[in-house]
């Protein structure tokens, strides 16, 4: 992240904070340090994303574009965002910016992986409860979807208790055919399903 000089021993603090593990303490100071560096807006999106307040994330992410549009290091982190968010669109127009000023692996990974999303999707719709997000081919499994949806919910509950750990956020779940799923993914033919790390 660009910083400003003068205000180097912040920026410091709030490293030694996110090394702590003091994340809501780093971002409390970088919220300070955005009263005279907007350069901290990146800083404060990349680690609300981190600890997965994507919402709150895209807000300081967008400003901090919108104060230096060519803050590399914020297009890329906004294009993790919004893929997080479920808006591909969003992500694919970050991406294909942050590209259009450097070379970056991860994000021609996931340029790549949108695209195929894209291309096997484009029919899909979606169902959702509080917790999950169904996306699915209507014609082909509009009939599971609702199973598929009660089995996740009473999965939330079980899971949850026995990790003592409920996601604030609503979890994705996307439903593929067998060769919808290999095309798309590109997972391996042992495969049944896959965990998005991204």
């Amino acid at each position: 992240v660009k910083i400003d000089e003068k205000n180097r021993e912040l920026w410091l603090k709030a490293e030694a904070m996110v090394k702590a593990g003091d994340n809501d303490g780093a971002i409390k100071l970088l919220k300070e340090i955005s009263e005279k560096d907007k350069h901290a807006f990146t800083g404060i999106g990349i680690l609300l994303l981190k600890i997965g307040r994507c919402d709150d994330a895209i807000k300081y992410l967008e400003k901090a574009v919108e104060f230096d549009i060519d803050d590399f290091t914020a297009r890329k982190a906004l294009a993790l965002a919004y893929y997080k968010a479920d808006d591909l669109d969003k992500s694919l127009h970050n991406i294909e910016t942050g590209l259009s000023m450097k070379s970056d692996r991860l994000l021609q990974f996931l340029h790549d992986k949108i695209k195929r999303e894209h291309r096997t999707q484009q029919k899909f719709i979606d169902e959702s409860t509080r917790h999950f997000k169904v996306i699915f081919d209507g014609h082909e499994n509009g009939n599971i979807s609702r199973k598929v949806l009660g089995i996740l919910d009473d999965a939330y509950r079980f899971v949850g208790k026995e990790l003592s750990y409920f996601p604030d956020q609503p979890l994705t779940v996307i439903i593929y055919t067998e060769k919808e799923f290999f095309d798309t993914t590109l997972a391996p033919g042992w495969a049944g399903g896959a965990y998005d790390f991204i």
